[in-house]
């Protein structure tokens, strides 16, 4: 998969220095060249946005899709192009800091499980002999492989479930301390700058509403948003009159939404929230990467510690036995 903010920001470059999309696609390095050109001719032929960016054969998101779409449409497709590369880098450090908060307890993990068979191996023995040094590490290895391997299928199948089931990923989050505000956070940063988005591109405020709730990752926002949208849609209700009505926003992003609202500078209120949340996943998330390791660390070295004392405490009485 290609990255997609160097792509964006590419998109966004090329069309504001007057290049037509479809040139721009063409153009822009990050998809393969035929998948650029098929993009490229599609939009050329004047097919509907709509369609074309989802079915582009890029696999972009949907909501990726429908920004550049609504972008396209609106003449606003370079501030569009803009907006997803900013998002798109921001989920990337998020991502790295957590990789970089499960890298070295996993490493332990595995260190812990490979070493525990050969302590075991050599403190144990038949009819109360120390082990021979062949016994030791054939016993060793294929206990190691075993542990690695049942660890590596329980890890799999998680990240199966945890894609396969997103509203079981979301509730697993909200139980783990600071991680779980690091996602709030991150939702309804997705949820801000998507909706800024989508207005500044034309898009009618309750579909927008609709759609940013649905695209935030979070299933309390996105059934808080379905409720303003609908209340929008059905009875032409002002977002700030249900908002007040609902417990599933932060109190202050109600207060600033409803001061955009009113001050007819929404978008750029919705503009500091997804800024200020984005500050906020980020120190979170940073703090989760120090706090989290240092637990899981302490937790395996007590583990390793009790595994050397369980060795040395077989193994001298191994050679007691031997003595006797």
């Amino acid at each position: 998969m290609f990255r997609l903010a160097p792509w964006y920001r590419q998109l966004a470059s090329l069309t504001r220095a007057g290049i037509t999309i479809p040139s721009a696609v063409s153009q822009a390095y990050g998809p393969s060249r035929r998948a650029r050109e098929a993009l490229a001719e599609a939009l050329e032929l004047g097919g509907d946005p709509r369609e074309v960016w989802p079915d582009s054969g890029l696999r972009l998101a949907e909501a990726d899709s429908l920004l550049l779409a609504a972008g396209q449409l609106s003449g606003r497709f370079p501030d569009v192009c803009d907006d997803l590369a900013e998002r798109h880098e921001t989920a990337a450090r998020l991502r790295s800091r957590m990789f970089t908060a499960v890298l070295y307890p996993l490493f332990l993990i595995h260190a812990a499980l490979a070493l525990g068979p050969f302590m075991g191996g050599a403190s144990g023995g038949e009819n109360g002999n120390p082990p021979g040094l062949g016994e030791i590490l054939t016993g060793g290895a294929l206990g190691a492989v075993f542990n690695i391997a049942v660890l590596w299928l329980v890890l799999g199948g998680a990240v199966f479930l945890l894609r396969r089931f997103p509203d079981a990923r979301a509730k697993l989050v909200r139980l783990l301390p600071i991680w779980s505000g690091a996602a709030r956070n991150a939702s309804l940063a997705t949820f801000a700058g998507t909706l800024a988005s989508l207005l500044r591109a034309g898009v009618g405020i309750g579909q927008a509403w609709h759609f940013a709730g649905r695209v935030s990752g979070d299933p309390r926002i996105a059934g808080a948003s379905a409720k303003v949208a609908r209340a929008v849609e059905d009875f032409g209700t002002p977002p700030r009159d249900t908002l007040r009505t609902l417990d599933d926003f932060p109190g202050e992003f109600v207060a600033l939404y409803t001061a955009g609202e009113m001050s007819g500078s929404l978008e750029a209120r919705l503009d500091d929230l997804r800024r200020r949340h984005e500050d906020s996943a980020t120190l979170r998330a940073t703090s989760a990467a120090i706090l989290y390791p240092i637990v899981i660390t302490v937790f395996i070295m007590l583990m390793i510690a009790a595994k050397i004392l369980s060795f040395w405490s077989g193994y001298f009485n191994n050679l007691g036995n031997l003595g006797n």
